[in-house]
């Protein structure tokens, strides 16, 4: 007898037989406005599905409303068809009621709370319904039963379709009267799903992807469960994991990350319906349904999102279904179900094409069912429509009946369980202890502590990450809850557990998850493996860097009580070698902003200890994150450091003083310098101590932390940052003792302590802005350089033996010659590959026995042998990559790009992408045989080192040749999809028959790791859908990333998925030895010229080194002398180091003389295109060649005047946008379909899409992160362009890391954002930005612009549009969703000197500073007060430090009280203010004006605020709590 629920679905389909479900005997609660009249019935019907023909007509004459229903318009922006809905039954039909109920409910409180999305549930209802009146096993009297189905609705805007299907299946956290309350103030119905806030709710969703994401974890946490304590006859946990998502789900990038590991991982009991709608079964029960309904915010998908979903999730592994018909073939979705609880070893996707807004007469198929109610009118007629015959509200007694005798099912399923929970007790007695402790009572065992590790001060220091790894792995072995893993980092993050095996498709029960390049996703399923409820404590690791992907994650772990550890290493410059790209400067500071996250910064062995203590108790507690971060670099143990004393925040001093003269304050590695730095000092000392004993009011302090000293402010009036970066950046005792003296003399704000950077550091060098004077108001800038690169160093003539190669047949055909000789074998010896995950690996053999030069293999390993040397030489790189990609490298540097090192900068160069930044070795090889003069032979000799051209990746604004800056991975192809969209859109606008001034092609190189990133998803998704048939893509398969075997993490069909985005894809089978074939694959990309193409290359990481290559010894480390002499005589490379035969100069510069010859041929085309086209051209030469702006551009700014009817800003910027627009034609950009709500189509020109390149509204789709990098590339393309982009503040968590490279890359892009405070109201906090914008203004560089009316608005725009065209410098604006008056004295100018006075006082009492929107309340809290009162408007934090220092103290004097008000958090504003109003609490869902007054954005609390603040209070005198109280 089969006895899990899986199985048991397996045989019943194998015999024909209909799952059935057990017999209900719930009784369903009281009930209001229930009626029992019969109504006229539904029309539905069930039509022959993908999955089969349905056995039953649901309901009569539904087959042509079913057929009108999926009418879609002919042409993407043609007039579209009204859908008709004809409604005929002539009986009553459950199903048909049930589903209708559905509907109604969610249109009713719609309209009720006049806001929210009534389409989705009203298509996705028929779903619903047979979830939770069919197929789901629960029990709403036990909604945390640990055995229930959990239920996950990814699209969570959707909501009302959850909150309805809880009321009818019983559950007593949604009444009728909740579900009237929808969107209100204290209601248990809020915008979106909030597990902290509604029973039956499982987690928080909202953010699109993040549901299905949280899914996969749901599964995973099944899977392991099942595994651990499952015994035959008495399976404890047998659960599915269901999940809706839509059209937006599928674009994002984190669902890619999840669904694909998910795949990797066999989830067979995870569920997916896809609205289109997808379902798989498998081993752990894992069903998504993609609801595919074809309808964004923006409109019909085919705008922006065109791609095959069932091929790519295919690709993942995943079995994917389709129900054509999902408006009303109920039995198609039954069986569909069906099938998906039958497959064991896959996730399913069932893909339900459903129709938004379904049985509306006007509205169905259409934006206008999606995000607004429907009206009065319409429900009325859609009633009609649909024969629903009740009033608001009202509910059939037949459907409360329908649901709940499915509920009492579930409630004597729960009873069985417990049954059989009893006979689990008596017979695994110690099992059922440990599942009873960790999983049922969620506790932890009694002095689980002890075995924490403790140290001395006595004993050895070393990195924080290596205590860590203590820590972690003492916990492992008495915790078997405690689970998690590395965003394929073990090895760095050190978070390997060593008790236990890897949680893999065959082996759920062990604990050790390989993530792999999935930052985004792995806290996905992070939190969710917490939010199961069953008592788990998992942890997620990474680089500090990298929380920027995902930051999103961490966020919702705050908002939705997730109890994750995050764990991340390398948490200051002090990462060194891998540069700016990789160094955390902001990240820090900026995670401490997120409310109930607490940020963890060990300083040594016992605060580490401590920091694990105070984590692993929060999370299985309190149910709440931690987020620690670790150093690199080793650490002294400290005197008094403990666990009691970490507990306490901050601990009664490292070095005691009972009466000190000055205090130093540290975190992490700096606390042991704060204690050189005393030692030092002539004076009594405390470097760490709490409150007012511990800082004392009136003692000097001053904080030490490699990272931005935004924050510091709440603690001390002194601060000093940190690099070896350390010793450069000031972080060497001498230059603290500095400060110190400077701090003891009454200076304030960040001291630079006389620090004194090399020239040879350029202006903008990302990582000099941490010694950027933020309190004192003045940026610190460093220097241009004029470095010369030397020439060319031991170049040699004699002829080395020659390198064995060869070329089998490819996919791409066979090769025409072989070149070498012997190198069959050694090709075939190079794909070797071990057997077994983790079986011993089979040493790979290399054999070179070519008797003859070639001059293919001779320029190959030159390229190989300058990175080996060079990586050597600086005991720090990445040598293998370049050692595979070498080949595909000097095809296109010596064969196939057209370009002129003598003039890196010509508009019609190739463009090349290195995406797998961490092989920049390749890079700098290519440039310097290219003949670049920004990369000479000294220069690769000094790789790595402080001042140089060759830094740890690529970086654009240091070394000519560098089109972007890459490093995080994904970014580089990502980027190279923008520079592809720029090459479309100028050719589109600029070329003429005979006259191609815009002709050319982008290359790019990714990697594995690339391929995993959600960004490169989202971009490559939307390259394949504007079909950009000039970008051509290589991916180096070579199988290894830093874990190892990317068998760990990474199974996926990756050409598969990029069919599915309508890519070509190809394969090279031997990409070591088969240049003719990788030619031949570039020579058949550039023939497709309406698609992508994908050149698919296998290659052997570290090729030719007889030990290390194809593993990860060869990865992110040197070869060492003795590999790389092997390596030499493998290879039969003669040469010494650095050495490069003269034949392989003449090589490149040949084909560099011909790019010369291309471009000289340019010129003289580009002077006929002058006579015969000479406005045009007069156009290309001020936007595209000299990159200037028209004079008086700004003219065509709008003004506004305080007589003028106030407005949102958002709706001033989009009066702005589309004023430049008119005069500038490189202004070009879009929306991440959000363009209604942004407010940022341009009106005078058309779409920009795949037959229509000439255009300039981009639309984006789902997709932030791809988005922002992208737009990025526009700039960086360096043909003039100014790109925006746009989204709600909020989702600026989801592009986070796209706008930190453009503050580093120096790209300006404008980031263009509204919705910017919990105004936003009914959405609720996932939606609404509390830290956002204060956390944006901590990164160098970027420019934070929150204009409070028109004018300001406008002056926003002219700095944005100017910095962007002619410094290349981005910026980030934030724009109101409610109306806000227009000021008194605001203007352009105004607001270019970044604050001013908007209510004038020469002889001032009191100052309130506002900005966006707070800046009218500021203005009527002065008139209410009895005081000389200025109101101050800062628009930018930033623009406000530039301007001099007597304009500033005059405008904020140091004697006068100030107070901020900003609805967002207070950290930051104690540079400009004594007092702050504030938010530093999450919101809540409620109309937008509620909230802000609960949350103390009123003119009375202002008022009174003020009042405190003349009186002497100080610091957060309102931060919201108020509203949470």
């Amino acid at each position: 007898m089969p006895t899990t629920r899986s199985q048991r679905a397996t045989a019943a389909v194998a015999a024909g037989a209909a799952a059935t479900m057990l017999a209900p005997a719930f009784v369903a609660p009281t009930k209001l406005n229930v009626v029992t009249s019969a109504p006229a019935p539904v029309a539905s019907a069930a039509p022959t599905s993908a999955v089969g023909a349905s056995a039953s007509v649901v309901g009569a004459g539904a087959a042509a409303l079913a057929a009108a229903a999926t009418v879609r318009p002919s042409k993407r922006c043609a007039k579209k068809e009204k859908v008709v809905c004809m409604a005929t039954a002539t009986e009553v039909d459950v199903d048909t009621e049930c589903i209708n109920a559905i509907r109604f409910l969610a249109v009713d409180a719609v309209n009720k709370a006049n806001s929210g999305h009534p389409g989705a549930p009203m298509g996705q209802a028929p779903i619903g319904y047979l979830l939770f009146a069919e197929e789901m096993q629960y029990n709403p009297e036990d909604p945390k039963w640990v055995n229930r189905d959990r239920f996950v609705l990814s699209s969570g805007h959707g909501c009302m379709l959850q909150y309805s299907l809880l009321h009818l299946a019983g559950y007593k956290s949604v009444s009728i009267d909740d579900i009237k309350q929808f969107r209100q103030w204290g209601s248990k119905t809020p915008g979106h799903p909030e597990n902290f806030e509604t029973e039956g709710i499982e987690v928080t969703t909202g953010p699109l992807g993040m549901g299905i994401s949280n899914a996969v974890g749901l599964a995973a946490a099944e899977a392991h469960l099942a595994a651990v304590y499952n015994k035959p006859g008495m399976e404890l946990i047998d659960h599915y994991t269901y999940t809706i998502a839509g059209d937006g789900c599928m674009q994002e990038g984190i669902s890619h990350e999840a669904c694909a590991y998910a795949g990797h991982l066999g989830l067979g009991k995870l569920i997916v319906p896809w609205q289109q709608q997808a379902a798989q079964a498998s081993k752990t029960a894992e069903k998504a349904f993609y609801d595919d309904n074809g309808i964004t915010i923006d409109g019909h998908t085919d705008l922006s999102f065109t791609e095959d979903v069932g091929k790519r999730f295919e690709g993942y592994g995943w079995q994917v279904l389709e129900v054509p018909e999902g408006n009303t073939d109920v039995d198609a979705i039954r069986k569909a179900i069906k099938e998906a609880k039958a497959c064991t070893d896959k996730p399913t996707l069932i893909k339900v094409k459903t129709t938004i807004g379904f049985g509306s007469p006007n509205k169905a198929d259409s934006h206008d069912a999606h995000g607004a109610p429907l009206g009065a009118d319409e429900a009325e007629a859609t009633r009609k429509q649909l024969g629903w015959n009740y009033g608001e509200f009202e509910v059939p007694e037949q459907v409360y009946d329908t649901f709940s005798k499915h509920a009492k099912a579930g409630a004597e399923k729960q009873a069985a369980w417990e049954k059989m929970w009893k006979e689990y007790q008596e017979k695994e007695p110690e099992l059922a202890a440990q599942f009873q402790r960790a999983v049922v009572d969620r506790k932890l065992p009694e002095n689980w502590d002890d075995a924490l590790p403790k140290v001395t001060p006595e004993d050895k220091g070393k990195a924080t990450r290596l205590h860590s790894q203590d820590c972690l792995n003492a916990i492992a072995n008495v915790l078997p809850e405690f689970m998690g893993g590395s965003a394929d980092l073990a090895p760095s993050n050190m978070t390997l557990m060593k008790c236990t095996g890897d949680f893999l498709k065959d082996s759920y029960a062990e604990r050790n998850m390989r993530f792999g390049i999935r930052e985004f996703g792995m806290g996905a399923v992070a939190n969710a493996l917490s939010l199961d409820k069953t008592g788990m404590i998992p942890y997620c690791a990474t680089f500090t860097i990298f929380t920027d992907y995902m930051r999103g994650a961490i966020r919702i772990a705050a908002l939705s009580q997730a109890g994750t550890i995050f764990v991340t290493t390398h948490d200051s410059i002090a990462v060194g070698e891998d540069g700016p790209t990789h160094q955390p400067i902001e990240t820090i500071p900026s995670l401490r902003l997120i409310p109930d996250l607490t940020v963890m910064r060990p300083a040594d062995g016992n605060e580490t200890a401590d920091a694990y203590k105070y984590a692993v108790e929060r999370s299985k507690n309190e149910s709440r994150p931690t987020m620690m971060a670790f150093s690199r670099q080793a650490v002294p143990n400290l005197p008094n450091s403990s666990v009691e004393n970490t507990l306490k925040g901050l601990k009664l001093s490292v070095i005691e003083c009972a009466d000190p003269e000055l205090i130093l304050i540290g975190t992490g590695s700096e606390v042991g310098l704060c204690v050189d730095a005393a030692e030092k000092l002539d004076k009594k000392e405390q470097p760490e101590s709490y409150k007012s004993k511990l800082l004392p009011a009136d003692v000097p302090k001053m904080s030490v932390e490699a990272a931005c000293t935004a924050g510091w402010g709440e603690f001390v009036r002194a601060l000093v940052q940190r690099a070896n970066s350390l010793d450069k950046f000031g972080f060497n005792v001498d230059n603290v003792v500095s400060c110190t003296e400077r701090c003891l003399s009454g200076e304030k704000g960040a001291l630079q302590g006389g620090l004194t950077v090399p020239q040879l550091i350029p202006i903008g060098r990302y990582v000099a802005a941490v010694v950027r004077a933020v309190a004192a108001g003045a940026a610190a800038t460093m220097l241009v350089p004029a470095f010369v690169a030397p020439t060319k160093l031991n170049v040699v003539t004699s002829a080395p033996a020659p390198v064995a190669s060869a070329a089998p047949t490819s996919a791409v055909g066979a090769s025409a010659s072989v070149v070498g000789a012997g190198a069959a074998a050694l090709a075939a010896a190079a794909t070797v590959r071990p057997s077994k995950r983790c079986a011993k690996k089979e040493k790979v053999v290399r054999m070179a026995t070519a008797t003859e030069v070639d001059v293919d293999t001779e320029c190959i390993n030159a390229i190989r042998f300058l990175a080996v040397d060079a990586v050597n030489k600086a005991n720090s790189g990445h040598p293998g990559a370049p050692m595979g990609q070498a080949p595909i490298g000097y095809l296109l540097f010596a064969e196939e790009m057209q370009y002129n090192p003598e003039d890196p900068k010509w508009v019609n160069r190739d463009r090349f992408v290195l995406s797998s930044g961490h092989g920049c070795m390749l890079q700098y090889s290519l440039l310097h045989l290219a003949g670049y003069k920004s990369v000479s032979i000294d220069d690769i000799k000094q790789f790595r080192q402080w001042g140089s051209k060759t830094p740890g990746h690529p970086e654009n604004f240091e070394t000519e040749g560098i089109e972007v800056t890459t490093g995080p991975l994904g970014m580089g192809i990502s980027n190279a999809v923008g520079l592809a969209a720029a090459e479309a859109h100028l050719a589109a606008v600029y070329n003429k028959p005979g006259m191609e001034l815009i002709d050319h092609y982008t290359y790019t190189i990714a990697g594995d790791g690339c391929m995993q990133e959600g960004i490169s998803h989202e971009a490559c998704a939307y390259a394949g859908h504007l079909g950009l048939g000039k970008l051509i893509a290589f991916y180096d398969d070579n199988g290894i990333t830093i874990d190892g075997h990317t068998d760990l993490s990474f199974t996926e069909d990756v050409g598969k998925r990029f069919e599915g985005y309508g890519w070509q894809v190809l394969e090279v089978p031997e990409g070591n030895t088969d240049v003719d074939a990788i030619r031949k694959a570039i020579k058949e990309a550039k023939a497709c010229t309406d698609k992508p193409t994908l050149i698919k290359v296998k290659t052997t990481i570290g090729f030719g080194s007889p030990n290390k290559a194809d593993s990860h010894d060869a990865h992110g480390a040197p070869l060492g002398a003795d590999e790389a002499e092997a390596t030499r005589k493998q290879l039969g490379w003669n040469y010494g180091e650095f050495e490069v035969p003269e034949q392989v100069y003449d090589t490149f510069s040949k084909h560099a003389k011909a790019g010369a010859e291309k471009q000289a041929a340019w010129e003289k085309m580009w002077k006929e295109y002058q006579e015969k086209e000479p406005e045009l051209a007069a156009q290309f030469q001020r936007a595209v060649v000299d990159r200037k702006l028209p004079e008086n551009w700004d003219d065509a700014l709008p003004k506004v005047t305080p007589e003028d009817k106030g407005k949102a800003t958002r709706l001033h910027s989009q009066d702005c946008l589309n004023a430049i627009a008119n005069v500038l034609p490189e202004f070009m950009g879009g929306s991440a379909d959000l363009a209604p709500s942004n407010m940022t189509l341009m009106k005078c020109t058309g779409d920009f899409l795949k037959d229509s390149y000439a255009e300039r509204n981009m639309r984006f789709g789902i997709r932030e992160f791809g988005m922002g990098a992208v737009a990025n590339a526009l700039s960086l393309d360096k043909t003039g362009m100014i790109p925006y982009c746009a989204t709600f503040t909020i989702f600026t968590d989801y592009m986070r890391g796209a706008i930190r490279i453009a503050a580093l890359s120096q790209a300006g892009t404008i980031f263009v954002t509204t919705h910017d405070s919990i105004a936003v109201g009914e959405d609720g906090p996932t939606h609404q930005p509390i830290e956002t914008i204060p956390s944006l203004r901590l990164i160098p560089d970027l420019t934070v612009m929150r204009p409070a009316d028109g004018n300001e608005t406008a002056g926003a725009y002219k700095y944005a549009v100017e910095r962007s065209k002619n410094e290349s410098r981005p910026t980030m604006m934030a724009f109101s969703r409610q109306a806000v008056p227009n000021l008194p004295n605001s203007s352009i100018e105004n607001t270019l000197k970044g604050a001013y006075e908007v209510i004038e006082c020469a002889d001032p009492e009191l100052i309130l500073i506002g900005t966006g929107s707070e800046v009218g309340l500021c203005v009527d809290a002065a008139e209410k007060l009895d005081k000389k009162v200025r109101v101050v408007s800062m628009p930018s934090c930033e623009v406000f430090r530039e301007q001099p220092e007597s304009y500033k103290s005059k405008l904020l004097p140091a004697d006068v009280p100030k107070m901020s008000v900003e609805a967002a958090c207070t950290a930051g504003w104690g540079e400009f203010a004594d007092a702050f109003v504030g938010i530093d609490v999450f919101g809540a869902s409620a109309p937008g004006g509620t909230c802000l007054d609960k949350f103390g954005f009123n003119v009375d609390n202002v008022v009174s605020c003020a009042e405190r603040c003349l009186s002497g209070e100080k610091g957060a005198l309102s931060n919201g709590s108020q509203g949470k109280n």
